[in-house]
């Protein structure tokens, strides 16, 4: 017999500052305090931040009880992606990862915010 297994997957795609962008300390907090503004559960522990030695935006990810909540940046054209999983399927996530990212990034705007339901039953 096969479990059910289902939940939601929000992807962001913004504008914000190449100032921001570029900010490892704006970028850890983001992934360090969004997961309680959302109603989930970081693993402290699992932080990953990395920015490569040829490019000027970071990735970062935090894994949560839930799944993960992830970040790339790309200072020079002014735009960011955020993919925030979770089998924890509430209303208020897709809102409260909208609020974290406008309190962290100036001038954000989003370009595209699209949800994804996934249900195997």
């Amino acid at each position: 017999m096969t479990q059910s297994v289902k939940g939601i997957t929000w992807v962001v795609d913004f504008l914000s500052t190449v100032d921001a962008l570029q900010d490892r300390e704006k970028i850890t907090k983001f992934l360090v305090e969004t997961p309680r503004k959302v109603g989930l559960q970081a693993i402290p522990e699992t932080l990953v931040i990395y920015a490569g030695e040829h490019w000027s935006g970071w990735t970062g990810v935090i894994v949560l009880q839930e799944s993960h909540l992830a970040i790339h940046t790309w200072p020079e054209a002014v735009y960011g992606h955020v993919e925030l999983s979770s089998c924890k399927a509430t209303g208020k996530v897709g809102e409260g990862l909208l609020e974290a990212l406008r309190a962290t990034f100036p001038a954000f705007a989003v370009i595209r915010m699209h949800k994804v339901d996934w249900d195997n039953g």
